[in-house]
């Protein structure tokens, strides 16, 4: 149980440096999508699993690219994920991920089982 608990830490720290030793993460380029979710989720991973709740990535279409801030953007992914995770109440929840594309925009919906009151924002990029 330890050793597991020293891998998880070690993947947090090297998450966290490849933010800090990317000298382009602050710089607009084109990103794509599903490795922004997946950073996104990586960063979330052992709050969900100590709560008990699996956030999975349901439905995206293939080579999705939009033009942004990766830094920024895994950050908003990754807080409106937390969002979702802090309404799950019970063990065993699922939060899913569906990103759907259109000729204008990208949409993210994120979907819970959750018991909140208020249901938290879903994102959604204009493609330009």
């Amino acid at each position: 149980e330890m050793e597991a608990g020293a891998l998880k830490c070690r993947d947090i720290v090297q998450n966290l440096l490849s933010f800090s030793r990317n000298p382009t993460v602050d710089e607009e380029s084109i990103l794509d999508v599903k490795e922004l979710l997946q950073q996104s989720l990586q960063l979330l991973q052992t709050q969900a699993q100590s709560k008990g709740t699996q956030i999975q990535i349901k439905q995206i279409p293939a080579n999705l690219k939009i033009q942004g801030h990766f830094s920024m953007l895994v950050q908003a992914f990754k807080s409106i994920l937390l969002r979702h995770l802090d309404r799950c109440e019970k063990v065993n929840q699922k939060v899913e991920i569906v990103v759907k594309n259109d000729q204008e925009k990208i949409e993210v919906d994120i979907l819970d089982h959750g018991l909140g009151k208020i249901p938290p924002p879903n994102l959604s990029i204009s493609v330009a």
